[in-house]
């Protein structure tokens, strides 16, 4: 199962470092600090979910469901965010939620007919964030729900 995970976080990884290398980097890092290793926190079969806290990076603008569980969270840069975790809520009504919710918070959110994947997914920006998306997926044989973000 680690090494599930383990792949799971270095295509989560993979993805982002593509993303930036086309937005043209992950900007500034401190003195000493590895450009290349974003700071991940992952799950840990023998460690309760519970025990990673929502970070203060997040956006308390962003809904997260009541029964939401965070399994990884992941800074990249001084820009770039991303909280994974899951929730019980069927994904297109949980995809219609959040599409309600960040309109009601202000976001501009991408109209349903320009997804590709409209019950999977929901793109969002505003409230200083550059992009932000929203997605459902299975990642070894578990339904999981990723926030990712981009400041502005």
């Amino acid at each position: 199962m680690r090494d599930n995970l383990k792949r799971a976080g270095l295509s989560i990884l993979a993805g982002t470092s593509l993303a930036l290398a086309a937005c043209g980097g992950a900007g500034e890092t401190a003195e000493g600090d590895d450009p290349g290793m974003p700071e991940i926190t992952t799950y840990d079969a023998d460690v309760e979910p519970d025990t990673i806290a929502i970070p203060d990076w997040f956006p308390d603008t962003i809904y997260l469901p009541v029964d939401f569980r965070p399994l990884g969270k992941m800074e990249i840069g001084t820009r770039n965010y991303l909280l994974r975790g899951t929730t019980a809520i069927d994904p297109a009504q949980l995809m219609e939620t959040y599409r309600t919710k960040l309109a009601e918070a202000g976001y501009e959110v991408t109209p349903v007919e320009r997804m590709a994947e409209p019950d999977r997914e929901v793109v969002f920006k505003g409230n200083g964030l550059e992009s932000g998306r929203v997605s459902y997926s299975e990642i070894d044989g578990r339904d999981q729900l990723q926030i990712d973000f981009a400041k502005e």
